[in-house]
């Protein structure tokens, strides 16, 4: 029985598969039956003819031995995880000619069979291989959350070896607070059933939540060869500069003549940035804002680095002595899970480091006054005191740091260490 789930459902679903080229070139996500209709993948949804197809392919999971398709499934050592099953040759070629004709023609594609049980949750990631990616469903029913580039800076990006991860704890949310951090940005939400495909287009972000054990297949389109050599930049960034080039790269490689256009400055972006030479982060900048106008509320800078680090490193410690006039508040920038009212005990609480940029749940009446505080706090310059503060509000002193204390028992403020 699938497990019941609420979700937007707001990817579009195309009737006909030669619909899907125009959302491929605008770098727009959709699904649509059309890609398996008519091949021996399609409406498998039935765990014998999986077995059939792809029974002979090997499965290995970390600290198991190596079983074929057919035992997985029957396996109880094995834990929920997604893994990647290794193909016969026979198989390989199979999918790799399929990927190639139309509607999908991928001019280069490598075939990946991803399995799991039901319960793997993948948390928010992005691929850094600027390719966009078909994800046709064999067998089962998975909840498939997208978000575009330009909310990289909400999902607390990090940076692993292949991807980007989002240090955001979605995956442990409960129904309502994923609907409402999707909604926060702007997300995508659907659930995959056999039969169907959907296209994620380059360097989007994607949550996976396996409803029912799953076979699926995936596809990269391969990038055109100058995007093919952004990856090797990711290592080479400052961690507050990987959105920057995220969006870059994802512009560009959405819209083939805007990058025609700004082949030359890409071109040399990427050789300061491999070379190390000064100058790189503003031309990075520069490049990204021209790119990307009105991405991010303000633009980075290397103090905004604690934004992208891990979560487990914050929060700061909290202040348990009384707030005074010669303290100096200061906003703490992250991506949490708060207590707020009684009634929603779990409501998600965002912040950019200098601005409350949305306070999700938050139903109480001194909301407004405490956003305004906060918002002060962050756009105060560096070393700005309480007491300079409550001048500049207009308030009393014992006013603002009753008002800072309740902020810092919230986790949104606290006090820096006074020079």
């Amino acid at each position: 029985m699938i497990e019941r789930l609420r979700t937007l459902d707001n990817i579009v679903r195309l009737d006909r598969a030669e619909d899907m080229h125009a959302y491929v070139a605008r770098g727009e996500p959709f699904i649509t039956a059309g890609v398996l209709a008519g091949t021996f993948l399609a409406a498998v949804d039935d765990r014998e003819h999986v077995i059939r197809t792809f029974g002979a392919a090997r499965v290995a999971q970390r600290d198991r031995p190596v079983i074929s398709l057919a035992e997985y499934f029957v396996a109880s050592e094995y834990q929920p995880g997604s893994i990647v099953a290794e193909l016969s040759p026979d198989l390989d070629a199979q999918l790799t000619e399929l990927a190639r004709r139309p509607p999908l023609a991928c001019a280069e594609p490598a075939s990946v069979v991803w399995i799991g049980r039901a319960g793997c949750k993948q948390r928010f990631h992005c691929d850094m291989d600027c390719a966009g990616i078909f994800l046709a469903q064999a067998m089962g029913a998975k909840r498939v959350c997208l978000v575009s580039p330009a909310a990289s800076q909400k999902l607390q990006p990090g940076l692993d070896r292949v991807m980007l991860l989002s240090e955001v704890p979605f995956q442990l949310a409960d129904d309502d607070e994923r609907l409402r951090f999707l909604a926060f940005v702007d997300g995508k939400d659907t659930v995959l059933g056999a039969g169907e495909t959907l296209f994620i287009p380059p360097l989007w972000w994607h949550f996976v939540h396996y409803v029912t054990d799953c076979v699926a297949i995936s596809w990269h389109s391969a990038p055109s060869a100058r995007l093919a050599e952004a990856h090797r930049a990711w290592p080479l960034l400052w961690k507050q500069e990987w959105p920057l080039w995220q969006g870059i790269v994802s512009r560009l490689g959405s819209d083939p003549a805007l990058a025609d256009r700004h082949a030359a400055r890409f071109d040399a972006v990427l050789a300061s940035i491999t070379r190390g030479e000064s100058g790189t982060a503003g031309a990075l900048r520069e490049l990204h804002d021209e790119l990307c106008p009105g991405r991010y509320v303000r633009a980075l800078a290397p103090s905004d680095a604690p934004f992208f680090e891990r979560r487990v490193e914050r929060p700061l410690p909290a202040k348990t002595d009384p707030w005074c006039a010669t303290d100096l508040p200061r906003t703490q920038p992250y991506v949490r899970f708060a207590l707020a009212h009684a009634r929603d005990r779990a409501a998600l609480v965002v912040l950019d480091g200098r601005t409350v940029i949305a306070e999700l749940a938050v139903d109480n009446d001194d909301t407004e006054a405490l956003a305004t505080i906060a918002t002060a706090v962050g756009e105060a310059p560096a070393g700005t005191s309480v007491a300079a503060l409550a001048a500049e509000l207009d308030c009393e002193v014992d006013d603002l740091c009753a008002a800072l204390a309740e902020l810092s028992t919230r986790g949104w403020v606290t006090a820096a260490r006074s020079a």
